[in-house]
């Protein structure tokens, strides 16, 4: 016998709460949140489907639209705002909490070219 503890049924399909890692951005605090696999399988499914007039915030703002959260983990923007979150911040900052979301979510290089060359 082992003393190891072993998942059973119950503990795998419970919904977990997953955790918010904390990052400075905006002038402010901001929190980004892991995705579920469902939620990610979505984005990636709707982002293949997606034509570029359709996503004004492109990958990136999809991305950081699902994930940027407050303290209690509740999405703090709408999906309809990708496009402004892109148009109104610096392209450094975008990219310093994309990488972190895609970091945070198992989104490798090759996921991000492979999902940006489907719109």
């Amino acid at each position: 016998m082992t003393d190891k503890t072993v998942a059973g049924a119950e503990d795998i399909l419970s919904r977990k709460t997953l955790p918010l890692t904390e990052v400075e951005a905006f002038g402010a605090t901001v929190f980004i949140r892991h995705m579920y696999a469902d939620e990610r399988s979505m984005m990636e499914q709707s982002y293949m489907t997606a034509k570029p007039s359709d996503d004004p915030g492109g990958f990136r703002g999809r991305v950081l639209v699902l994930t940027l959260v407050d303290a209690d983990g509740v999405r703090i923007l709408e999906d309809n705002q990708a496009g402004d979150l892109i148009r109104n911040n610096s392209a450094d900052e975008i990219e310093r909490l994309f990488e972190v979301a895609c970091e945070l979510n198992g989104l490798r290089q090759t996921d991000v070219e492979t999902l940006e060359g489907e719109s």
